[in-house]
């Protein structure tokens, strides 16, 4: 609101023919100073993004200069270009985390692409490109495979949970972070803990999991580049994970880049682009996640039926059922 004011200000000034020239530039130096302000904290939001580089070769080895490279994302169809320097490198930096298709072309050298590029959230992936000989007009398609590339280009140790894994693995309580488990080196809550979600208890307590013996208090939570966990006792996150809105997980554990921040683990989710083939069922949780099949008189042969193990659990069942 306040720079909109100072917006109709300056108008105002300008229409008295700069009459209060002292004050429009105070005015310019205030706006001038927000603006500075304001650069560095829109950068910080960038943290997820990906950086992709290589080097463009002919058939020989040699450096393949002034090549052109464009990168398409699948999902929004965005293309960035770059082209080579004199030693056939090339960058692309601060890129949203997706498939992409890689395209390069050189004269005297069949076109390159590759498709199926994948870059996970705070990537930085090595792709060098040998050039066949021949016309612009020839094509030469590379179909990428979804194995787990080999980190070359940094030291850092890092895993990430795959869309596939979000959306095919069991999950009790509909959060992205129980998915913790099944990497390396993690030591996750029991699942009985899971069953319940508020701000700090369940899949959110973010205190509970020890990532190679680190203490749960020096994880870190950030949602497409913007941390989301609970400053004031380093446990919990203000927004749950949920996995319809997660797209991938990526846990860094250490020799990460000094702009990710000084906690021990670094989790970095990010959400599905608005162009992301999105489908959520309906689903909701009345009862426990312990059940056992009893067979029900009056119904079909075969036919099941779904009843808690305990008394504990009708108990909590009703109470649940009640509540909604």
């Amino acid at each position: 609101m306040a720079k909109s004011v100072w917006s109709i200000s300056s108008i105002k000034i300008l229409r008295d023919g700069g009459n209060n020239a002292p004050l429009m530039r105070m005015l310019s130096l205030c706006l001038l100073f927000m603006l500075v302000v304001a650069v560095p904290h829109s950068l910080g939001q960038t943290t997820g993004s990906a950086t992709l580089r290589g080097t463009v070769k002919d058939p020989n080895g040699a450096a393949v200069p002034n090549a052109s490279l464009t990168l398409i994302n699948s999902q929004t169809n965005a293309e960035r270009r770059v082209s080579t320097g004199d030693e056939g490198s090339y960058t692309f930096t601060s890129l949203e985390p997706g498939i992409y298709t890689l395209r390069v072309e050189g004269q005297s050298f069949k076109t390159y692409v590759q498709n199926d590029l994948t870059l996970s959230p705070s990537d930085t992936r090595g792709q060098d490109v040998t050039l066949e000989l021949g016309g612009a007009s020839e094509t030469v398609v590379v179909t990428s495979d979804n194995i787990q590339q080999i980190q070359t280009e940094t030291g850092e140790k890092s895993n990430v949970i795959t869309a596939r894994q979000i959306e095919n693995l069991s999950l009790v309580g509909r959060n992205s972070l129980e998915l913790l488990r099944i990497l390396p080196g993690v030591v996750a809550p029991d699942a009985e803990t899971l069953e319940v979600n508020s701000f700090t208890t369940g899949a959110n307590a973010t205190a509970a999991y020890s990532v190679n013996g680190q203490r749960g208090t020096s994880n870190n939570v950030s949602i497409d580049g913007s941390r989301v966990l609970d400053t004031s006792t380093n446990n919990g996150t203000i927004i749950t994970l949920n996995n319809d809105m997660v797209q991938e997980v990526k846990v860094q554990t250490s020799n990460y880049a000094p702009e990710f921040g000084s906690s021990a683990v670094q989790i970095t989710a990010l959400t599905k682009t608005a162009a992301t083939i999105f489908t959520a069922p309906f689903t909701t949780t009345l009862g426990p996640t312990n059940c056992k099949p009893t067979s029900v008189k009056g119904l079909s042969s075969g036919t099941k039926r779904m009843e808690p193990r305990s008394a504990r659990d009708r108990k909590a069942n009703s109470i649940t059922r009640a509540a909604i």
